[in-house]
């Protein structure tokens, strides 16, 4: 009995991920995109307004190269002191779409990212002066993407990403970063929302 539920589900899974696959827009999820996030890591919490774009899509395979620009404004506080960050961050998404329905589908993908930031803090209280902190990043994704109603160009899906970055600074290193807690290396996990247009 088991073996022929696992049969009829392995069937009925595979009908509908050929039938989506004819019947899935993925030119919805190709065009512009405005999002908000917030990512967390080990040192700083920040909220981010992300921009994006594709370099390149196949509209038959769903394959992607997609551009992101971000804002992103954070800190942390402790209990002689508060950081406050503000940055921008170059990013690039390689990944696939994957439709399970007409309306639903799943974005997988890998991330590779750069990024500047002011920061303030023990020492040095105007965020805009040196040293400043810069960012390299790896990590993967995954986005559930929505292209309901069917009427509309618009389209919506919500993310989850994780990675790693490393930091390091550049300018007047004459302030000690590990006294305000910033980290050369860390972990970053990242909730967040997307429109399509």
């Amino acid at each position: 009995m088991k073996k022929i539920f696992v049969l009829i589900l392995v069937i009925s899974l595979s009908g509908i991920s050929l039938y989506a696959q004819e019947n899935f827009d993925y030119s919805k999820f190709g065009g512009i995109s405005l999002g908000i996030a917030g990512d967390i890591t080990g040192d700083i919490t920040s909220g981010l307004f992300d921009f994006s774009f594709n370099f390149y899509q196949n509209n038959e395979s769903g394959f992607f190269v997609r551009n992101h620009i971000e804002i992103n404004i954070g800190g942390f506080g402790g209990s002689d002191f508060e950081v406050n960050t503000f940055g921008f961050r170059e990013r690039v998404s390689i990944g696939n779409i994957m439709p399970i329905t007409d309306d639903f589908g799943i974005k997988a993908y890998a991330i590779i990212d750069f990024g500047f930031s002011f920061f303030d803090g023990v020492g040095k209280s105007d965020i805009f002066t040196a040293p400043y902190m810069l960012e390299a990043g790896v990590g993967g994704g995954m986005e559930l993407l929505f292209a309901v109603p069917k009427n509309s160009k618009i389209a919506g899906s919500t993310f989850f990403e994780v990675g790693g970055r490393y930091r390091f600074f550049v300018g007047d290193n004459d302030i000690n970063i590990a006294s305000i807690g910033i980290r050369d290396a860390t972990a970053f996990i990242r909730l967040g929302f997307r429109i399509y247009f």
